[in-house]
């Protein structure tokens, strides 16, 4: 029978709760033990558990290696938010600034890019405006 559960729930010092579940294909292994294979994610402190597993529901139930896994059960999801609650608020917090700077400075590096663009393209329509008088100067009878 196919199944999937979490078999293991880790939270590292930076407040990210590791969780690898376990997916059983319903086949055996030559030496009959039950065939699997495991997927891992993570989720950010702070981070939206059921929006994660939903995410991660959705990928097994494609099928990887032509196989596809049945989703992980709604009820294996209070163990992972039970040890997100567990994240001290100030690791969160911590966390949520460093998410906000790298927002800032990607928005600044795609303004900048934008505005190099921008430059450049009116680079290019005054180098094109110029060659288009020239030639329309060089046209007319002098």
């Amino acid at each position: 029978m196919k199944q999937t559960y979490i078999d293991q729930l880790t939270r590292t010092d930076a407040g990210y709760i590791e969780v690898r579940m376990k997916k059983l294909t319903g086949g055996t292994n030559s030496d009959g033990t039950p065939e699997f294979r495991y997927h891992r994610t993570v989720v950010e402190p702070g981070g939206d558990v059921d929006a994660q597993i939903d995410a991660v529901n959705k990928h097994i139930a494609t099928g990887e290696d032509q196989v596809a896994f049945v989703p992980c059960p709604p009820e294996d999801r209070p163990l992972v938010k039970a040890m997100q609650a567990r994240v001290p608020a100030t690791v969160v917090a911590d966390h949520q600034a460093k998410k906000a700077e790298e927002q800032v400075r990607q928005a600044a590096a795609k303004a900048r890019a934008d505005q190099a663009a921008a430059d450049q393209a009116a680079v290019e329509q005054a180098k094109f405006d110029a060659a288009v008088a020239a030639a329309v100067a060089r046209s007319r009878p002098a």
